[in-house]
């Protein structure tokens, strides 16, 4: 398959053969926007015929320095993160964490299942391709307008009666963006439903991690 360049702007429909991605385009011309970027790679991951095509689409724009590649299974450019998964309901749950404004969650804003994969794109605001800082080695520079919005997520997924226990088992779970200094938990794979009762002394020791450590 050759090699793609990243963003291009499309005025045509374009469709995939065995060893070549037919594109038309106006202009080829790759720009800087990330937001642009993670575009065309939705809208190429969505018209390519199988998995094996997306890893190639995406080692493209690697290789094109669109994109880098974290991990394994994890890329990134700017706000943006990739996630090549096996199939799962978990971007289900960022994408209704997204639709609740849990600013404390990553920001859902795409996915494509490709036979037993699922290729997830989500942003977390305040990033900028940069490492996010963990919470003990950067907690002194939170302000307390990001204490108390990070709490006040907390209270707002209490009372829809859920939790992230692995968020409130350990701050180890817990980051900082480094551009915007505020409260993030990359992962919710532990979101769970809590009783009614124990809502106050869940949010009582939230309260401690947050403004007594």
């Amino acid at each position: 398959m050759d090699k793609i360049k990243f963003p291009l702007k499309l005025n045509k429909s374009y469709s995939y053969n065995k060893f070549k991605v037919e594109t038309n385009y106006k202009d080829a011309k790759m720009q800087d926007d990330k937001k642009n970027v993670i575009d065309d790679l939705i809208l190429f991951t969505k018209e390519s015929r199988d998995h094996d095509e997306v890893v190639k689409i995406l080692n493209n724009a690697v290789i094109d320095e669109k994109i880098k590649k974290v991990d394994p299974i994890i890329y990134k450019t700017g706000d943006y993160l990739i996630y090549n998964l096996l199939k799962q309901d978990y971007p289900q749950v960022l994408k209704k964490l997204t639709e609740k404004n849990i600013s404390i969650a990553p920001v859902f804003v795409d996915s494509v299942d490709k036979d037993n994969y699922t290729i997830m794109f989500t942003k977390i605001p305040g990033m900028n391709g940069k490492d996010l800082i963990p919470y003990k080695e950067g907690k002194d520079s939170l302000s307390l307008n990001a204490k108390l919005e990070a709490y006040k997520d907390i209270q707002k997924l209490l009372k829809a009666g859920l939790v992230n226990h692995e968020m409130l088992r350990t701050t180890l779970s817990w980051y900082i963006t480094p551009e915007t200094k505020k409260i993030i938990i990359p992962n919710w794979e532990s979101l769970g439903i809590i009783k009614d009762e124990e809502r106050t002394p869940i949010l009582n020791k939230f309260h401690s991690m947050l403004f007594n450590q």
